[in-house]
């Protein structure tokens, strides 16, 4: 049996935001929600905009942004203090987003869940080894016209719409993982 360090392990008094990856929703979290709540942990998982049960929301201005700003508006809505961000896949690069723009006693802690760990300037795209094919249909889809993605995900889905379409525009903005107080200015 393996040991784990208490210090990384999110205390029950911790609110846990978990936040999906691209073409899911708060739907992905259900079986996880089922022991933690009665272990009495706060868990609010969220639907980013324009993805699952929001995908009505989808527009072409859906962006990293978006996102970003969906995860400060449930912290603020619910009055969340010393929270864990959870990010699964694309969900690691909205956590770190929101970290880095949110105040100390807004996050304690960020898990980043089958996710790449993003640096400063990194987008899906460049920490990824399918970048290239979703530049590509990105592409298409901006040519023939669409605010929605041509692509569709290659596994089935639960209910219609439940694995959405993805924006395009996430995967190609970059995240800024420095607080804006280490920022260099503008001159």
């Amino acid at each position: 049996m393996r040991d784990f360090d208490e210090r990384y392990i999110p205390m029950t008094d911790t609110p846990l935001v978990l936040i999906p990856g691209a073409q899911h929703g708060a739907w992905c979290w259900r079986k996880m929600l089922r022991p933690l709540r009665p272990l009495g942990y706060e868990a609010h998982p969220i639907t980013l905009t324009g993805l699952s049960e929001r995908s009505h929301l989808l527009t072409a201005d859906v962006d990293l942004n978006t996102h970003i700003t969906d995860v400060f508006r449930l912290i603020e809505a619910e009055e969340l203090i010393g929270v864990t961000l959870v990010g699964h896949s694309y969900g690691g690069l909205v956590a770190a987003g929101a970290t880095a723009r949110l105040r100390h006693p807004a996050v304690r802690r960020l898990v980043y869940l089958d996710s790449p760990i993003p640096l400063d300037g990194d987008s899906i795209m460049t920490m990824t080894p399918f970048g290239e094919q979703l530049r590509r249909c990105a592409r298409r889809s901006t040519e023939s016209g669409s605010s929605r993605p041509v692509t569709r995900p290659p596994w089935g889905s639960i209910s219609p719409w439940a694995v959405s379409p993805r924006p395009h525009a996430p995967p190609m903005e970059p995240v800024s993982t420095a607080r804006p107080s280490a920022r260099p200015r503008a001159p």
